[in-house]
C-alpha cells in the first residue's frame, strides 16, 4: 500500500510505501507489524511491532532518519560526555577514601547538578525547557527514576570508588544499559531487536578484554 500527505493535512509532504501482517490469536489476541519506508527521504525507515492481548498491550517500534543531525557533533558531545564521567571519576575516588559518607556525597552531587540544571534553565537554554506539560503521574514516574539512579544507584557506585578501583567501577557502571535489555524483555514481553544485542555482545566483551588485561 502507499500512503500520501499533503500539507493540508500534514506538517511537511510525505510520501510512503506501507507493508503490514496481522494475525490473531486462539485467545482473540492480535499480533503483527507495520512497516513504512518514505519515498522522498530515502533511508528514512519505521517498523511497529503491536502485540494485543486480553490484559496487555505490547508496542515496539524501530526508527531510522537518514538525516538526523549531523553526527560528528552527535560523536563529539558523547565523547566530552564520556570524558566528564571519567574525570567526575577521578575527583570522586580521592573524596571517598578521606571517609567522606556515600550518602552524604549522593547529596552534594544531585544539588550540584540541579544548581547546573537552573543555570541552563535561566540562560535560556532551549534543551532545559520543558517540552510538555508535567502530570502527576510523570512526575511520579520522574521521582521513582531519580530514587533508583541518583540515589541508590550513585550512593552504590560512591561506596564502590571507596573500596575499589577507579578503573574497574568505572567500567563496570558504564554497562548498565546492557542490563536493560532483559528488563525490557521481561517487562514488555516481546525481545530486543537482535542489533541491540549484538551491541551488548559487543559491550560485553570490550569489558571483558579491559578486566582480563
Amino acid at each position: 500500500a502507499r500512503l500520501m500527505m499533503t500539507p493540508e493535512f500534514a506538517l511537511v509532504r510525505g510520501d510512503y510505501l506501507l507493508e503490514s501482517a496481522f494475525e490473531v490469536k486462539r485467545d482473540n489476541a492480535v499480533a503483527g507489524w507495520l512497516r513504512a519506508v518514505s519515498v522522498l527521504h530515502p533511508g528514512d525507515y519505521l517498523r511497529i511491532g503491536v502485540d494485543v492481548g486480553p490484559k496487555t498491550i505490547a508496542v515496539e517500534a524501530h526508527a531510522l532518519e537518514a538525516d538526523s543531525g549531523h553526527w560528528g557533533q552527535g560523536v563529539a558531545l558523547g565523547l566530552l560526555a564520556a570524558l566528564c564521567q571519567a574525570v567526575g571519576s577521578l575527583i570522586a575516588k580521592p573524596v571517598m577514601v578521606n571517609g567522606v559518607d556515600p550518602i552524604a556525597a549522593t547529596a552534594v552531587r544531585v544539588g550540584a547538578t540541579c544548581l547546573a540544571q537552573f543555570v541552563l534553565l535561566w540562560s535560556g537554554f532551549a534543551a532545559a525547557r520543558a517540552q510538555n506539560k508535567a502530570t502527576a503521574r510523570i512526575l511520579l514516574q520522574v521521582g521513582w527514576i531519580g530514587f533508583l539512579g541518583m540515589g541508590v544507584g550513585m550512593t552504590l557506585i560512591l561506596l564502590a570508588l571507596k573500596h575499589g578501583d577507579v578503573g574497574l567501577v568505572a567500567i563496570l557502571s558504564s554497562v548498565s544499559p546492557v542490563l536493560v535489555l532483559p528488563l525490557l524483555w521481561l517487562r514488555l514481553k516481546r525481545a530486543p531487536a537482535p542489533g541491540a544485542w549484538l551491541g551488548a555482545g559487543f559491550t560485553v566483551l570490550g569489558t571483558a578484554l579491559v578486566l582480563l588485561r
